[in-house]
């Protein structure tokens, strides 16, 4: 399926994030569509623009070294790290991190939403908090969950446009 880009509103009037064409099409080719589809996932990469707008043209992920299952996904910590320095080095920040539920319209369990909380609080970045995206088999922006998290605090984004 083809996208055009897709804004969503971060919370405390802190901007917009948006994800290009590429970044959704990469999201869709790992939609859970059957009963054998196993989770995946990766990571986010972009930039600030100065104008209240950060953009995620940058997507990894699942690599062969993460474990995967129907209900389950961790990520190489080893292969992470080396695609942080590396986007890095071409001027992209990690912004956050992605995967897949085998539901329509997915929903973060709770072992998403500690997750998230911990890797805000254990490290170093320059940014208020981190992108969880999860993706359901619903056509996007309805087959996605956009959230943003802090230390303390998770946000459900709103989808503009």
């Amino acid at each position: 399926m083809k996208y055009n880009k897709m804004t969503f509103e971060l919370p405390e009037n802190l901007g917009f994030v948006e994800f290009s064409p590429e970044v959704l099409e990469h999201l869709e080719k790992y939609k859970q569509k059957s009963c054998f589809s196993r989770e995946a996932g990766g990571q986010l990469f972009g930039s600030y623009n100065g104008h209240n707008t950060t953009k995620i043209i940058g997507i990894t992920g699942p690599r062969p070294q993460d474990w995967r299952t129907r209900f389950g996904y961790v990520p190489n910590a080893k292969a992470e790290q080396a695609e942080i320095k590396e986007n890095y080095k071409l001027g992209l920040h990690f912004l956050g991190d992605w995967h897949t539920h085998p539901q329509d319209i997915p929903f973060p369990s709770s072992t998403d939403e500690n997750s998230m909380k911990k890797l805000v609080k254990e490290s170093i970045h320059d940014f208020v908090g981190f992108l969880m995206i999860i993706v359901g088999r619903k056509t996007f922006p309805e087959g996605l969950y956009v959230s943003f998290h802090t230390a303390t605090h998770s946000y459900k984004l709103k989808f503009i446009c």
